[in-house]
């Protein structure tokens, strides 16, 4: 979980994703495509440059977002994982919890 105030300045971003095709081999990231979406853009927005793989991320009103990536196979279109980040945007100094953690029943993180 990230914790900003939301008076923090845009900041960059860049996309990463470890894909293996039927071979065990890494899909580069060129062969891949990325989709981005926050739950909440007036807390957190994000917008993608033209690369694709780059971006910036704006801070708003307090409150919490979070960023899911989707990732693709660019030749064919079909939804390969997603990965994503959990925002709290407060309207001060940023206090940070001491942890946390959330278990669904019968399913395992990969």
């Amino acid at each position: 979980m990230y914790i900003v105030r939301n008076s923090q300045p845009d900041v960059p971003f860049h996309l990463n994703a470890v894909a293996l095709d039927e071979e065990g081999e890494q899909v580069p990231n060129e062969r891949l495509l990325f989709q981005i979406q926050s739950s909440d853009s007036d807390v957190v927005a994000v917008s993608l440059g033209e690369d694709g793989v780059s971006g910036t991320a704006h801070f708003g009103r307090s409150g919490t977002a979070s960023i899911v990536v989707s990732v693709s196979a660019r030749s064919t279109g079909e939804i390969l994982g997603s990965f994503g980040a959990q925002f709290t945007v407060t309207t001060g100094d940023p206090a940070a919890i001491s942890g946390g953690s959330i278990v669904f029943e019968g399913l395992s993180e990969a």
